[in-house]
């Protein structure tokens, strides 16, 4: 049944597995929406981190959503002249329940069957290697950097190989409307609701008997809050022997919490007491260092003065004596 909903929904394209990594065309995507390079899981950067922590800001999210009305997938690179087809790039959203589930990617023979016939490939053609370009839960936004986003995984001379990656989903609402009362308690009256899928079924069947999808346009009607998931992500990988199954392996669960991030702004009578409270600060702490360097400037001279004064009874002394002797 995953197989089939797969077949259905997913798009496939012949492309080159390296043409995705070629820098003439990184450059170009990173300049048309600033996508960043494929690196590995673990592998993150200045960059990627601070791409990350710009994420989690309301306004920032929301010009995401805002950039993309269409949330189309990006297109695959145009290849070359001579360019060999040596992989294929998957692509689409699939509608599911929200329960623990998985998602894998594997070779035909080794985890499902073909017209109903176990047909193995050759092993020597197994190659799992893959870049992950986004993998997102809810609402499409290309924007938005997800822990496995631009993320890639290679390996050469290993047919039989398992990726597994395990997800930890949290719904998440990123609004801009109050949702806390006066005193900062959460108010659940406040809190945005739903908007509706973003795809309903048509009221007509196709001529083969299906029931397709079209965009539904009570959709994304709060233009003050985005309704997404995010996660957290592990990863694993491993040779594995050729009698299982080897693929890549996403394992997810939906925790049973809800995460708000709000932006609200405060009053201008809090504006103005907030600057009162900074200058009062400041003109305290500028007093106290005055006082403190007067009495550091007080002391030092006193000690300064004692000295010159001795060495002045002592050198007429020993002037004195001086003279006696003559």
């Amino acid at each position: 049944m995953d197989r089939i909903m797969a077949g259905e929904l997913l798009a496939k394209e012949d492309t080159n597995f390296e043409i995705w990594t070629d820098p003439r065309q990184r450059w170009r995507r990173r300049q048309k929406n600033k996508n960043k390079q494929y690196q590995d899981l673990h592998g993150g950067d200045e960059q990627r981190q601070r791409q990350e922590e710009e994420d989690s800001h309301v306004g920032h999210v929301l010009g995401h959503m805002r950039e993309n009305k269409g949330r189309k997938f990006p297109k695959s690179p145009r290849l070359r002249a001579g360019m060999a087809v040596d992989s294929c790039r998957i692509y689409g959203s699939l509608e599911g329940n929200k329960v623990q589930g998985d998602f894998h990617i594997t070779a035909r023979g080794h985890g499902y069957m073909e017209f109903g016939m176990q047909q193995h490939l050759d092993h020597s053609r197994f190659n799992f290697s893959h870049h992950i370009n986004e993998l997102s839960f809810g609402p499409h936004y290309p924007g938005l950097l997800n822990p496995l986003d631009k993320t890639s995984a290679v390996t050469t001379d290993v047919h039989f190989m398992r990726y597994q990656y395990y997800l930890s989903i949290v719904p998440t609402i990123f609004t801009k409307r109050r949702v806390s009362t006066s005193s900062g308690a959460l108010d659940p009256a406040a809190i945005p609701q739903p908007p509706t899928l973003d795809l309903t079924p048509n009221d007509h069947r196709d001529k083969d008997g299906v029931v397709r999808h079209v965009p539904n346009p009570h959709a994304g009607r709060d233009s003050k809050s985005v309704f997404t998931n995010q996660y957290a992500a592990t990863s694993q990988s491993r040779e594995v022997p050729g009698n299982t199954v080897p693929g890549v392996f996403f394992k997810y669960d939906i925790e049973p919490i809800l995460l708000i991030v709000s932006e609200r702004r405060s009053s201008f009578l809090g504006l103005i007491v907030r600057l009162v409270n900074v200058i009062s600060g400041v003109l305290v702490a500028g007093g106290w260092m005055f006082q403190i360097s007067e009495w550091a400037y007080e002391v030092w001279g006193r000690r300064r003065q004692r000295s010159t004064a001795g060495m002045g009874v002592i050198n007429g002394d020993i002037n004195g004596d001086l003279d006696r002797k003559r």
